[in-house]
This record gives C-alpha cells, structure tokens and sequence, in this order.
C-alpha cells in the first residue's frame, strides 16, 4: 500500500512538472499530466503565499545631504579665525588677572606658635665683595 501511495506521489508531481513543458500544443494535456489529474480527485493543490509587506522597507528615506560651504579655503579661514579669537580670548592679561583677584587681603604679620617659642635665626652676614666671600669660614670635605 505504501509502495504504491509513494508511486503515485512520484507519477503525480512528474506529471504536473513534465506536463506543463512537454505537452506539443497548450489544448493537449500530456499523459502524464492525465494520470495525475486522475489521481487527484479532489483537484488538490498547494497553497498559494503571499509575500510579507515590510513597511520599513517601504518608507523613503530621509535626506542625508547637509549645508556645504563654498570651498575649502573659506572653511578653514572659519575655523582657524576662530581658534585664533579663542587663544587671544584666553591668553589676554584681563582673563589672566581678573580684577577681583588683584585685592590682596591684608596679611597678619604675627609670628605663629612655634616661631613665637623660638629666637628668630640670624640672618647670613651679606657677602658684597670678594674678599668678604674669601673671609667666610671654609668647610672641607
């Protein structure tokens, strides 16, 4: 039974393919294709699909194209003028010293704790001449 379902499975699809292309005339039905017709009773055939609509696919895309300068030239005069204008801005003395860091406060000239526990240290005798620096006392190593 099964041999003979698969035969006729077989002899159904050679039938359909070989009949559309070998028939002489497109009236005349090949043999083929009759004993197929015969073995489908019920004139079965597949579904037919429809292909999927991608609406994404569908949708124009968006302009990429962007303002262009004239030229070259004139894009970097642009940019290098404005570096040149942010370095000035940045390097002149008013950003430098801006007035209101200018006020010093005024400073405590009091000594502080440990300076005021000890003598303040001698100050190094002023060497003006030659032979003052001759006079200092000489250290070896």
């Amino acid at each position: 039974m099964r041999l003979a379902f698969a035969a006729a499975a077989v002899t159904i699809v050679l039938g359909i393919s070989l009949g559309s292309t070998s028939s002489a005339t497109a009236d005349e039905p090949s043999a083929l294709a009759k004993a197929g017709e015969a073995m489908n009773p019920m004139n079965w055939s597949m579904p037919k699909w429809k292909k999927p609509q991608w609406n994404f696919l569908s949708k124009p895309e968006p302009p990429r194209i962007t303002k262009k300068d004239e030229n070259v030239f004139s894009t970097v005069s642009r940019k290098t003028a404005s570096g040149w204008n942010k370095t000035k801005q940045a390097l002149s003395p008013s950003n430098l010293f801006p007035a209101s860091q200018t006020k010093s406060a005024p400073v405590d000239e009091s000594p502080g704790f440990f300076s005021s526990m000890f003598p303040p240290k001698a100050e190094p005798k002023k060497i003006s001449t030659p032979n003052d620096f001759l006079s200092l006392p000489r250290s070896l190593p």
